[in-house]
């Protein structure tokens, strides 16, 4: 007797009480005679889902059932279906390591109750038994949540307004730190596990946010709340998202696709729209192939290589939840009197039609380029991918692509002596952080094998880079206000030596003079700086163009092949010399503005890149105009090889391709 009363005294002390039921009869339906080999389950037992999600090992789907207070699992291939009942009302769920978490309301969300008043618990469950196996008491109204590799689960409020996403630990169930967020917001954690997204839901025009993380902490601070997307209102834009397993892309549910990226400032850059808004999203990560439910009881199918839409498929009822598991898509779908029912299609069989390989070749849609380098000797451009963390090679002639997969973000590139030297970003270029807290990296890389040699870190946040003939490297910074230029040994990656400059230079290396040109970009006017180097060492000795203001220049500097001329992007050519008196002087103005230059040293010729799609001719000694080219998309940068220009281009919905002209 007395061990029955202890018995019901812990039972009572737990404040979430769970049940097994037997299982709820399910309906076989026909099969709809547009969708082969489809089986459908009709839910006897009338709720509203309030979310599902499909457990990866098992052949199981669980639902939240607030009106009830309940947890379902429902094997898909058996129909049987077994629940938990709770206190409190079971919301949203993750599972994550064989675990199911819920959270479970103590209120209901209002934005009328603010972090001193939020309280809500998080319920662990065992995937395997399907019991409880613990629970957390969290200081905030849970509406969605994430876990890290490392055990902490971050947990977004419902309530308030400008309220908190909170990081807790599972092993001490403490809360370990927060950031700002907004109330009712949904989060995703990256694939990498160092980043959580989130779009706001109650705001006008809506955005889009990502939170770097380590270990349970926001590395941007508490109150900054980390960063957002760089449009506002541009892009239509949904509460709800989904991220890519690849962990390339963000899938608004408005339709609009972004590009994630390690660097904060190629982050959730925009790619493309797809055919239409949706309400759910599979992925199949096999075949690249992903689907998404939309109105008008449909699924389409789009090709995550091109991310263009090749098929559809009929449902018998507005998908709500979509899932792609073992070949099969499972549909958690909606009947127009409203009850639920399950939907088990098998994928359809696709087949790609192989692109054509003759002048163009596709990257990622999500990379973003910040910088390319022409190969001397090999038909070979090297692309800088921050987004992406990588340094592609890809040979113009064949399409082939060799890449180096990086640890951070690349950024600029300088090609010298068969090797790759790369600025690696540690940290956003920030006008207000000085010089004794930044940091970056430097990477050299084989072009031969295309394998890292060598990398080291830098106390500088690396802008622009060159190097000299006899390996010594040239790094701006780009951060702070009174900032440096550095030179860094390659062999051993020490400094040595340093020289005033204001911050985000970009740099050109004269090989004839041994100097390095210098071009502003956030002074106004612009100008030129020249800094000489002796015995690997900058100069006493650094002067600017004898002009302010007398030429609108732009950021563009670039020396010609015979290191005689600066070229500067607002249409402008300067003298470079060794004598101060002659250097940077005025020596013509072509007829347009360009964004980059190319040359032809054996038939004497230049060529510029004018609003974006237009390619201009000049003859290099009398500078006069000989004719123009028209490209794709907008030209992002231009070479000249082998009696060929070769542009890479950027097409609108299209990503980058590389263009061949015969001038």
């Amino acid at each position: 007797m007395k061990k029955c009363k202890r018995l019901l005294c812990m039972l009572l002390l737990i404040t979430t009480v769970f049940t097994m039921i037997s299982a709820i009869p399910i309906h076989t339906f026909a099969a709809v005679k547009t969708v082969p080999q489809t089986t459908v389950y009709r839910m006897k037992q009338y709720y509203k889902i309030s979310h599902a999600v499909i457990d990866p090992n098992s052949p199981y789907l669980y639902f939240t059932d607030m009106a009830n207070k309940k947890v379902h699992r429902l094997n898909y291939e058996t129909g049987k279906t077994i629940s938990i009942s709770f206190k409190l009302k079971p919301e949203r769920m993750i599972i994550h390591k064989g675990l199911l978490y819920v959270t479970l309301l103590k209120k209901e969300h209002s934005p009328y109750i603010f972090d001193e008043d939020q309280e809500g618990v998080i319920g662990v469950l065992d995937l395997k038994t399907f019991t409880l196996k613990k629970q957390l008491d969290v200081n905030t109204d849970p509406y969605d949540m994430t876990v890290d590799r490392n055990g902490n689960l971050y947990v977004s409020s419902g309530s308030g307004q400008h309220t908190s996403l909170k990081s807790y630990s599972l092993i001490t169930n403490q809360e370990n730190h927060w950031a700002r967020i907004y109330d009712a917001s949904f989060i995703e954690m990256h694939p990498s596990m160092n980043k959580i997204y989130s779009f706001s839901s109650n705001i006008s025009p809506r955005d889009g946010y990502a939170y770097n993380i380590s270990n349970g902490k926001f590395i941007e601070g508490g109150y900054k709340g980390g960063y957002n997307s760089p449009y506002h209102g541009e892009y239509p834009m949904t509460p709800r998202f989904a991220l890519s397993p690849d962990g390339q892309y963000i899938f608004n549910y408005a339709g609009t696709v972004f590009g994630c990226g390690a660097a904060d400032y190629y982050d959730m850059n925009y790619i493309t729209k797809l055919n239409s808004p949706f309400n759910a999203i599979a992925f199949n990560v096999k075949d690249n192939y992903f689907y998404t439910a939309v109105k008008g009881k449909k699924v389409e199918i789009y090709d995550q290589l091109t991310l263009k839409n090749v098929s559809s498929l009929q449902t018998q009822g507005d998908s709500e939840y979509l899932f792609y598991k073992y070949s099969k898509l499972i549909s958690v779908s909606k009947h127009s009197s409203g009850f639920y029912f399950i939907e088990v299609l098998k994928g359809p069989q696709l087949s790609r039609s192989k692109a054509p390989q003759n002048v163009k070749h596709y990257l990622p849609y999500n990379a973003n380029i910040s910088d390319t380098e022409i190969d001397p000797v090999k038909s070979v451009m090297y692309l800088a991918d921050p987004a992406n963390s990588k340094i592609y090679g890809i040979n113009y002639q064949n399409f082939s692509v060799s890449e180096v997969k990086l640890n951070l973000p690349p950024e600029r590139i300088v090609l010298k002596n068969g090797k790759l030297y790369v600025t690696l970003l540690k940290m956003p270029h920030d006008h207000y952080t000085d010089e004794d807290k930044q940091k970056g990296a430097i990477a050299i890389i084989d072009t031969d094998t295309m394998k890292l040699l060598k990398q080291f870190d830098i106390r500088l946040d690396p802008y622009d880079i060159e190097v000299d003939k006899n390996g010594n490297i040239y790094i701006s910074s780009g951060s702070g206000q009174s900032t440096s230029m550095k030179i860094f040994s390659e062999k051993t990656g020490e400094e040595l030596s340093s020289s005033y400059m204001r911050s985000a230079y970009f740099i050109e290396y004269n090989t004839r003079f041994n100097k390095i040109y210098a071009i502003t970009t956030r002074s106004s006017p612009r100008d030129i700086y020249a800094y000489n180097i002796e015995n690997g060492k900058f100069a006493a000795d650094i002067y600017d163009s004898p002009y302010h203001g007398d030429y609108n220049m732009s950021k563009a500097l670039k020396i010609s092949p015979d290191d005689k001329y600066l070229f500067n992007g607002g249409g402008f050519i300067f003298n470079a010399s060794n004598v101060k008196k002659e250097d940077i002087t005025f020596v013509k103005k072509l007829n347009k503005g360009f964004t980059d230059v190319a040359f032809d040293v054996v038939h004497k010729r230049f060529y510029t890149v004018v609003e974006d799609k237009f390619i201009y001719s000049y003859h290099y000694d009398s500078f006069e105009g000989i004719g123009t080219y028209t490209s794709k998309g907008a030209i992002q940068s231009l070479d000249y090889k082998d009696g060929k220009l070769i542009a890479l281009t950027k097409i609108k919905d299209r990503g980058y391709i590389i263009e061949k002209f015969n001038p």
